[in-house]
């Protein structure tokens, strides 16, 4: 669900020569199988083409995105997150306003907000919520007869184990430095936040040299497949990837498990990405009625669970509580180069509390 940086294009054309055609932009790492045959679909059902273009993951696809829709050059259908990172981006500016569309009404509070400016909503939900917590290879837990851990103690022995029959505890592909927030967004599962306990711990596993040694260059793509080989043994992300490596066929189902950050504090969710249209499309009935046949054939009829809970109100299983980037107005645009400075000793504990909430404060002020 969420692997690689490359970009790529994919065509889906159709079966007579028109003018009409959709270019959806996504995040090369959210590119599902599901979502591919769903684009097919609708190409084949409308006898359009279609164009699904890759952007690299991180700010580098952050900053192609800015410079599309600032230059009046965007697609015309975007796949980007919800939350503060999709409100820096000026929505009411380059942004189809969704507020009327029937479905609309179907949104929980939560994700509502997260893709709204005052009261105009401008996102549909690409899936459900992802629960925040370790992949592990269960493959290597049933070799080493592990159990799940029930709290830290239990974990940290299970990385003992592990790390004294040479696999590698925790997958740390840093090169897409984005990956290291999960350990901040992890701490938010209580109110408030306990940034600080969580920095410590990642201290003790560095000092016991759990993770990656090589955490400065392996990719995401590269860490995924040391993972389904055995070479490492924990992730900390969120569920979604699990798919990846299932569509993937890197992992079947029952290689790979999920459990929450044990500390005992429970969950903490992200919302998904979401799809928005590009005010200036001249595809907008297209571009409409694919949101709208996306909603009804893939948002509602999605299973939920507690690692994939719903973004619908009245669902059973709701993604709370969710990260808190999520629910601002903005982004804290350094956390990713702070956390990568802490994993690699540059910076301490304390210097990263105290730059991130100098930064907070300045956007806080801003937006």
């Amino acid at each position: 669900m969420l692997a690689g940086c490359q970009q790529e294009t994919t065509q889906v054309p159709s079966s007579q020569s028109t003018n009409e055609k959709l270019v959806i932009s996504v995040d090369a790492g959210l590119v599902t199988k599901d979502f591919r045959d769903f684009v097919d679909k609708f190409a084949k059902e409308k006898d359009i083409e279609m164009q699904i273009k890759e952007r690299p993951s991180g700010s580098a696809g952050e900053n192609e995105v800015v410079t599309e829709l600032v230059t009046f050059n965007g697609p015309d259908i975007l796949l980007f997150s919800s939350g503060g990172l999709f409100k820096s981006l000026d929505p009411q500016e380059y942004f189809y306003d969704l507020t009327n569309e029937s479905y609309t009404k179907e949104y929980s509070d939560s994700y509502r907000q997260s893709v709204s400016v005052g009261k105009q909503v401008y996102g549909v939900p690409l899936s459900s919520g992802d629960a925040i917590g370790f992949l592990y290879n269960k493959e290597l837990y049933q070799k080493y007869d592990l159990d799940v851990p029930k709290n830290l103690r239990d974990f940290n022995n299970n990385l003992a184990t592990l790390y004294e029959h040479g696999i590698t505890p925790l997958l740390a592909p840093f090169k897409d430095q984005w990956l290291t927030q999960y350990y901040w967004y992890v701490a938010e599962n209580t109110s408030p936040p306990n940034y600080g306990e969580i920095l410590d711990q990642v201290s003790f596993w560095k000092e016991k040299d759990y993770f990656t040694e090589e955490r400065l260059t392996l990719s995401l793509s590269g860490g995924l497949e040391s993972f389904s080989k055995g070479e490492s043994a924990h992730f900390l992300c969120q569920s979604g990837f699990i798919q990846y490596l299932t569509d993937s066929n890197q992992m079947s189902e029952d290689s790979v498990g999920f459990f929450n950050f044990p500390n005992g504090r429970g969950s903490v969710y992200m919302l998904p990405s979401s799809l928005y249209i590009n005010k200036e499309t001249e595809q907008l009935d297209l571009s409409r009625a694919f949101l709208a046949a996306y909603f009804e054939e893939k948002v509602l009829q999605q299973q939920t669970s507690e690692e994939h809970p719903s973004v619908l109100k009245n669902a059973k299983v709701q993604a709370e509580p969710i990260i808190s980037e999520q629910k601002a107005a903005y982004k804290v645009d350094i956390l990713p180069e702070l956390l990568l400075d802490f994993f690699t000793n540059t910076i301490s504990k304390e210097e990263v509390l105290k730059q991130y909430n100098e930064r907070d404060k300045e956007l806080y002020l801003l937006y």
